[in-house]
């Protein structure tokens, strides 16, 4: 937690001079159940979540297929999001 409030205080003092408002985790980790409660009330951030892919603006694909995503979607935020730097030279 303090790597992250260092990173949020560097941000918030040197780039923008607005506070972070929202922290959206990705990777593993990211669904044990108590870590976006517990970040929330040592950051001091209230609205703290799991990254949801299949929530977004991408078409993900047929739901049969992306059934380990859909699981478990913050494994796959990299993939994602490779995915979708990749659309731009389409």
């Amino acid at each position: 937690v303090s790597e992250i409030r260092r990173s949020f205080d560097y941000y918030e003092h040197e780039l923008y001079e607005s506070p972070v408002d929202r922290l959206v985790l990705s990777g593993g980790v990211a669904e044990l159940p108590i870590l976006c409660e517990m970040l929330s009330e040592e950051l001091g951030i209230k609205n703290v979540e799991v990254a949801r892919p299949v929530d977004s603006a991408l078409a993900i694909g047929r739901s049969d297929l992306v059934a380990p995503l859909r699981a478990h979607p913050a494994h796959f935020m990299v993939a994602i999001g490779l995915a979708a730097r990749g659309t731009v030279d389409l």
